[in-house]
């Protein structure tokens, strides 16, 4: 799995828990508001129903809006604490998605990019190419960004943008 595949899921589940937390937040402010639970739920049914849904969507977004500063809070917190580190290894020996956030290329990396398409217009396979890299101590994490950088760049250049 890609890193770019890895942060769009976190990402994902980021903006879920987000709105979870906020809208059992907003609930809970608007039954404490009108009195109980049931007069809550009435509410937010009646509220949507007269709006033909559009209160509802409006109290979505308010309640991820909510969620996002309390769950984004604290895990800011638990970051500069320390409590959330972050995972540098899977299982696969692989780095996880979320102990390299997006960054700049390095000089290093962009110079083992430049091999790889060099390496691939001489046709060489991706699996020549990542056991010579393999050979020269380069990672695996390493060599799989530079070949899908590569395959970027080279359908950019004969396959036209890529989707």
């Amino acid at each position: 799995m890609n890193r770019q595949f890895r942060a769009t899921v976190l990402t994902k589940k980021f903006y879920l828990i987000s709105l979870a937390v906020g809208s059992i937040v907003l609930f809970i402010g608007m039954a404490v508001a009108v009195g109980s639970i049931q007069n809550a739920a009435s509410m937010l049914i009646v509220l949507t129903v007269c709006t033909l849904g559009i209160g509802l969507a409006i109290w979505l977004g308010f309640a991820w809006l909510v969620g996002m500063v309390i769950v984004g809070s604290i895990w800011g917190i638990l970051r500069v604490t320390g409590l959330a580190t972050e995972n540098r290894t899977s299982t696969e020996g692989e780095t996880s998605g979320e102990s390299r956030p997006q960054e700049r290329v390095s000089t290093e990396e962009l110079a083992l990019v430049d091999y790889t398409i060099k390496a691939k217009e001489r046709g060489f396979s991706d699996t020549q190419i990542a056991s010579r890299l393999q050979a020269q101590g380069w990672s695996n994490e390493e060599i799989e960004l530079a070949q899908g950088l590569a395959n970027v760049n080279i359908r950019r250049r004969f396959g036209g943008e890529e989707q």
